[in-house]
């Protein structure tokens, strides 16, 4: 009787390296994430998670100067409606978002639209007049179309331009 060689021990191997080589870049892409740079989207009536923000450097960064990619993703709002995304800066980088400190005051900064499933994102790039060692405090909100009501907040992050 003629045995032929399997391939399930080398098949094994290759899906055990795929596997290790996934975890290690997923771990660095982790452990690469800084405190103050993410945040849920919570909703301002129920306290449901709703969505999330993160902000990431951009590539232009140059000199020092901010540029960030801004990812706003929600679920679970009402289907086929234009939500407002608006942000607010405060130049006190305690962790807490305060309208009587130095800063920006609320912007909207594009627009979402969801799916007949109610979700949706949002990615705009954003920067300038920041430097290296600058820090501040921002909020995210998604707000109705009306742009004065708001559906979900995020935590205050303190982002630090590197």
């Amino acid at each position: 009787m003629k045995r032929g060689l399997s391939s399930r021990p080398l098949l094994t191997a290759l899906a055990f390296v795929v596997f290790a080589a996934m975890d290690v870049r997923l771990s660095t892409r982790i452990d690469a994430a800084q405190f103050g740079d993410h945040s849920f989207l919570t909703n301002v009536s129920t306290g449901d998670e709703q969505g999330l923000v993160i902000i990431a450097p951009d590539a232009r960064n140059r000199d020092g100067e901010f540029h960030a990619e801004v990812t706003v993703s929600v679920h679970d709002l009402e289907p086929n409606t234009t939500y407002q995304v608006w942000r607010a800066i405060d130049f006190v980088p305690d962790g807490v978002y305060d309208p009587a400190a130095p800063g920006t005051g609320w912007a909207e900064i594009g627009t979402i639209t969801t799916s007949a499933a109610g979700a949706g994102t949002l990615h705009v790039i954003r920067g300038g007049g920041l430097f290296s060692g600058d820090q501040f405090d921002v909020v995210l909100q998604v707000r109705l179309d009306d742009g004065s009501t708001v559906v979900l907040e995020s935590d205050a992050m303190t982002i630090t331009v590197k």
